[in-house]
């Protein structure tokens, strides 16, 4: 499931959302400061941040990814739900991965 797009807050235009903010315009370029949102607000937050990255950088592996989280595997499965409830996004599933990681600005 894809979020639909929303008016950009600068220029109005469609905008990339996450759980129904949006986060990046390629009309005018506008994006969202990621890093100053709460670190538990799983659609935009750092947590979200790190769980994505850390599953690309497992090759998505649950199990790599929770021992470069320094967490348990469980923790990882648990972000992943989070994620996906706020952001309708499925971190198992490959390209919603890889279209979350962009949204999120991959690193």
């Amino acid at each position: 499931m894809t979020p639909q797009p929303l008016p950009c807050p600068r220029c109005g235009c469609p905008a990339d959302s996450i759980g129904g903010e949006p986060v990046r315009c390629s009309c005018c370029g506008w994006e969202m400061d990621i890093d100053s949102s709460n670190y538990f607000d799983w659609a935009t937050g750092q947590a979200a941040r790190e769980v994505v990255n850390a599953l690309a950088d497992a090759n998505m592996d649950i199990s790599k990814a929770a021992r470069l989280l320094y967490v348990h595997r469980n923790t990882v499965l648990y972000r992943i739900e989070k994620i996906k409830q706020a952001t309708g996004y499925d971190c198992t599933d490959f390209r919603q991965l890889v279209e979350l990681w962009n949204l999120l600005g991959g690193e």
